[in-house]
């Protein structure tokens, strides 16, 4: 993430948790009749319940920066889990809070999956570059397409589509 990226989130986050700090606290009794009436499908009590939680998801999704994910789409995904706990037939501090927890964990094992399958193709696409300047040398030209394939044991379509992955790459990069 660039500075500028930074700042910007920083202060967008500033303004979410002044805009929280203005919803008032809410006594445990109202949570737990809030609660109650969500689960017997009241809206009002569901929209008062999640405000009631909104400070609380931030704080739990906030233990999750610096694991890959933006703190915006931790805040993201925190609020969603928190709005999927309150549609339920039975709404519950233990279902919010774990509901919660588990949207922030699913995101951040998302972004760890699609981190490694990057990588495996950054991998995979050197692989192919070096190869190709390897055989370069030896053969005295540049390597056939059928010749890579042969060399790195796969099908002439994966180094056709390696080919124009590292292509695109590219032209994404000069962009």
């Amino acid at each position: 993430m660039k500075e500028n990226e930074i700042d910007t989130e920083e202060k967008l986050l500033e303004l979410y948790i002044e805009e929280l700090k203005a919803v008032p606290p809410v006594e445990e009794f109202l949570r737990k009749e809030w609660m109650q009436k969500a689960s017997n499908g009241d809206q009002e009590a569901r929209k008062r319940l999640a405000e009631s939680y909104l400070l609380q998801t931030l704080h739990l999704a906030a233990k999750y920066r610096g694991q890959g994910v933006g703190l915006a789409d931790l805040i993201q995904e925190a609020n969603v889990g928190l709005m999927e706990a309150i549609d339920k037939e039975t709404v519950t501090e233990v279902n919010i809070l774990t509901s919660v927890e588990e949207a922030l964990k699913r995101v951040v094992e998302e972004e760890r999956k699609e981190t490694k399958i990057g990588e495996q193709l950054a991998d995979r696409l050197n692989m192919l570059s070096d190869t190709a300047k390897e055989l370069a040398k030896r053969y005295g030209k540049e390597p056939t397409i059928e010749e890579l394939a042969d060399y790195l044991h796969i099908t002439v379509e994966e180094v056709q589509s390696d080919m124009k992955l590292s292509l695109d790459v590219l032209s994404v990069k000069n962009s």
